[in-house]
């Protein structure tokens, strides 16, 4: 009865605990989640800050120095972004007039085949050509909107990272405070273990973004896909979200490409070209660049992209992925906790694809 009480506090104790981190979680986003993006990037930067204060220059310039160059990148590469949405602006028209021309093939083959009115079918058709000519006019000027947006954001979490970075040894010390003394050591190493990872994961993440960049933007200027840095630029974006950010990324070129050219050839291209990058990118360029440093099994990833996706939108699919890694740390560095760890892990490094597959299908258990 003692027991069957005691289980019964646990398990009540546990989905108190889970109920208040979702309220916290959900109606707390306004101010997590720039927070938990100060955090990731004040990682990412701390190497560079150490390097500065080693060279004999104080705290406070050396944090500012690497807050320059970080906004010097950010700065560039939203500048790049918002002049090839400008160029994708001036070039609507000529997609209408593609697009209408699809509309009118369309027509003639929905005659041949079910006899309806031309009449009918012409108007309904340049009703949707217009609208999507909207959307995609609305597009662009939300594009422009929330890179403006994005800018500010970028404003406020360099106040973030300024303090993160400059406070770091004091809110080291406060997380040990809560401790008791004993433990002090075991989070000195979790702490540490925690810094090294996320550094090499946040940076490496980086690395392959601008690899990608690169190459999606030769494969769609090989397709001749217009704008072909600018899909490009996106579909390397969009790959920091695990799954879906590689289709999201693929559909897009594959649609205008099949709106400006006649040949199948462009989108054969795009397709087998994309594929061949998403397993460069798989089995190379992350295991090699980031490493297993965040490995996840497919049904924690998962999990955590809806929860994430449900609580904070698209920035909990991208931030939760990293959250994920470092709650991992922390149940792999204690014993009551191994359990966690190993439910969440992935005992084989690697992207998913084929091979990841057939490992799959022979496992037993």
């Amino acid at each position: 009865m003692k027991t069957e009480s005691s289980l019964l506090y646990r398990t009540t104790l546990v989905l108190a605990f889970l109920v208040l981190a979702t309220l916290v979680l959900y109606y707390g986003k306004p101010l997590l989640i720039p927070l938990t993006t100060a955090a990731l990037f004040a990682m990412l930067l701390l190497p560079v800050v150490r390097r500065l204060e080693r060279l004999h220059l104080g705290r406070l310039p050396a944090v500012m120095v690497a807050l320059m160059l970080f906004l010097a990148v950010v700065v560039g590469t939203f500048s790049l972004l918002s002049a090839q949405v400008m160029l994708l602006m001036k070039d609507l028209p000529m997609f209408q007039q593609r697009f209408n021309e699809r509309l009118e093939q369309l027509q003639r083959w929905i005659s041949s085949m079910t006899g309806l009115s031309t009449a009918e079918q012409l108007q309904y058709l340049q009703q949707t050509a217009d609208q999507l000519l909207r959307h995609a006019q609305d597009l662009a000027v939300s594009i422009l909107s929330v890179t403006t947006g994005v800018l500010v954001f970028v404003g406020l979490q360099l106040v973030f990272i300024f303090l993160f970075l400059y406070y770091r040894s004091r809110l080291r010390r406060f997380l040990l405070q809560l401790l008791p003394q004993h433990h002090h050591l075991q989070a000195n190493q979790i702490l540490d273990q925690t810094n090294a990872v996320m550094q090499r994961y946040v940076a490496g993440v980086f690395i392959v973004i601008l690899v990608l960049a690169v190459l999606n933007s030769a494969l769609f200027g090989l397709a001749g896909v217009p704008h072909a840095v600018l899909f490009g630029m996106l579909a390397a974006f969009l790959n920091i979200i695990p799954y879906l950010g590689i289709w999201i990324g693929t559909a897009m070129p594959l649609i205008v490409t099949a709106v400006v050219h006649d040949s199948l050839t462009s989108l054969i291209i795009i397709v087998v070209g994309m594929w061949a990058i998403q397993q460069l990118e798989n089995h190379i360029l992350t295991p090699r660049i980031t490493g297993a440093q965040v490995s996840l099994n497919m049904l924690a990833t998962v999990l955590v992209l809806f929860i994430g996706g449900t609580l904070w939108g698209v920035a909990g699919m991208i931030l939760f992925i990293p959250l994920l890694g470092i709650a991992k740390i922390i149940f792999d560095s204690v014993d009551e906790l191994k359990p966690f760890g190993y439910l969440v892990g992935e005992e084989r490094s690697g992207a998913f694809g084929f091979s990841q597959i057939r490992r799959w299908w022979r496992k037993d258990k």
